[in-house]
């Protein structure tokens, strides 16, 4: 046998010894056998590093598994702060717990604990609005005169008639009886509105400029744009009764959809109906908001746009 014939014999003898190695290792470590699976994931195993002995992989692990739990608590900016001044509320702390309010309206703007916190200011400065106390220097004493009218003296005392009939006491059954030398308790309303339509916000405002309670419209408000801030004034109040308007003094009135109307620039504020079109340009609010605002405010109040 010539040496180069040899020489092939071997080198294909080899090649055959090689791939016959292959397939066994591969048919070990990847086939489709449990006992060949086993095998891979135990090497992989060996190779992976030893938990145990390596407290950095360890911890994080851990912190892994934390941030991931889906009931894992949210970090909402301005919550403790908000906590603590329930806290305090709850004490019956209402002065220490409205500076508390207060300063997270001012700190925390545009998160869930400034409308919290506006929400629970709002309500707090309704009950003391309507707490009349002796001697309260914010209400007039007036003794009815021979040809006065609710409505007379209501737009002489800049007040309205549905706040009047709060503070007397009277219903729509015996507002008709007006006699002369008769008292009435009478409020000035001396309120104002702010609104702030890229915030879809409504405030009602005190007469010294501060914030007495925030309006969430129930939707978008859709106002027109005029220029970076507008000053203006309530053209109107009305309220309408089966499509017919309906006067302050009229039993029906209760039932009435209400609607304010501001002037330049023509916006319509109105309570929550089933019947509001989608081509409504105006703020719409939940029923209950618009009938307070209907008792706080009268024809000629102040009204703030801040585009």
């Amino acid at each position: 046998m010539q040496i180069s014939t040899l020489i092939k014999v071997v080198a294909t003898m080899i090649v055959f010894t090689i791939l016959a190695c292959t397939l066994i290792i591969v048919n070990n470590y990847f086939g489709d056998s449990p006992e060949s699976k086993n095998k891979v994931l135990k090497t992989i195993e060996d190779k992976a590093p030893d938990k145990e002995s390596n407290s950095e992989i360890v911890e994080i692990e851990s912190l892994r598994k934390r941030i991931s739990k889906k009931n894992a608590p949210e970090i909402v900016l301005g919550a403790p702060a908000l906590r603590k001044a329930k806290n305090v509320l709850l004490e019956s702390k209402f002065d220490e717990a409205k500076v508390l309010l207060e300063r997270i309206v001012d700190i925390y703007e545009d998160t869930p604990a400034e409308y919290e916190a506006h929400r629970i200011l709002g309500e707090m400065n309704m009950d003391e609005l309507f707490e009349i106390k002796e001697d309260d220097e914010r209400i007039v004493e007036y003794t009815v005169r021979p040809g006065d009218t609710y409505l007379g003296i209501a737009q002489k005392h800049e007040t309205n008639f549905d706040l009047m009939m709060l503070l007397n006491g009277m219903t729509s059954k015996n507002s008709s009886n007006l006699q002369p030398k008769q008292k009435l308790l009478l409020m000035p309303l001396n309120f104002s509105l702010r609104i702030i339509p890229q915030k879809n916000q409504l405030f009602l405002m005190n007469k010294n400029g501060d914030i007495l309670k925030m309006y969430e419209p129930i939707v978008d408000m859709v106002i027109p744009k005029k220029k970076d801030k507008v000053v203006t004034t309530i053209d109107r109040m009305a309220a309408y009764y089966n499509d017919r308007r309906v006067n302050s003094t009229r039993g029906n009135y209760r039932e009435a959809s209400k609607t304010i109307k501001v002037q330049n620039p023509a916006v319509e504020i109105i309570g929550e109906t089933s019947s509001v079109p989608a081509s409504f340009k105006g703020i719409v609010l939940a029923k209950p908001d618009i009938e307070e605002l209907m008792l706080l405010l009268r024809h000629g109040n102040s009204v703030e746009i801040l585009y």
